[in-house]
């Protein structure tokens, strides 16, 4: 199941839907479970979609681009969905404008354009029941977009989750909920690399860069599983796992 830039689109318009009814509360409450506010969070997902857009488009083997979003301290609650939906509709445009084979860094493995995709659209749905919890309004995210997020992600777990709702299946992969019979997944990890055994897949690109070192430990993120998740700023939101 290949994730694309319309389900990016499906996403941002999914978490617009539930925010924008609620812009005129106080977004400096928690968000969800948290240890950032609901402006922080919406920051740290705007700041992250555009890396990846970033990636996408740089394409660099070994690194992240050093290129941070920073959204204005004034900035409305409306504004702060509006920096949200731009940075989606910008990875959305990278993703369908680069070839299939390009690949590009990432922690979790050299990542094409679906797979940047797919972390893009897990990023706003998760970030955005954050927000959404914090503000007490609730999310329907579309399910054959958590669908396909989970099969890219998580494929070594989704054969096994096919009769889960994939919203909830989603959320059990990275530890936001229990699922009866399963033990509840303190630490996880996704796969933004494509499987090499997917005879759909085209040949990989040539990256640019030096792939001969990797490193899996970079200002950007906290990446050991069990760790908290930080942004690119070091600060820890408290989400266990890495992506």
């Amino acid at each position: 199941m290949t994730v694309t830039a319309d389900d990016l689109d499906r996403a941002a318009a999914c978490v617009a839907a539930a925010l924008g009814p609620v812009t005129g509360a106080d977004w400096s409450r928690r968000a969800g479970g948290l240890d950032w506010d609901c402006r922080r969070t919406a920051e740290h997902l705007a700041d992250t979609l555009l890396s990846y857009a970033a990636q996408v488009v740089s394409r660099p083997a070994d690194r992240f681009v050093r290129l941070a979003a920073v959204v204005e301290p004034d900035a409305s609650p409306v504004e702060m969905v509006e920096c949200v939906t731009c940075a989606a509709g910008l990875l959305a445009l990278a993703v369908r404008g680069t070839p299939a084979g390009v690949r590009a860094f990432h922690p979790s493995g050299q990542a094409d354009p679906a797979g940047f995709a797919a972390m893009g659209v897990a990023e706003v749905l998760l970030h955005g029941e954050d927000i959404a919890a914090g503000l007490g309004t609730a999310m329907d995210p579309p399910r054959p977009v958590c669908e396909r997020v989970v099969a890219r992600l998580f494929p070594e777990v989704a054969p096994s989750l096919a009769d889960v709702d994939p919203w909830t299946a989603l959320r059990w992969c990275v530890g936001r909920a229990d699922l009866p019979h399963r033990p509840h997944r303190h630490t996880w990890q996704w796969r933004a690399a494509p499987s090499a055994a997917d005879p759909s897949l085209p040949p990989s690109l040539p990256l640019r860069g030096d792939l001969a070192v990797c490193a899996l430990e970079t200002s950007h993120w906290s990446l050991l599983p069990g760790q908290e998740v930080q942004d690119r700023r070091g600060e820890g939101c408290g989400w266990g796992g890495w992506g």
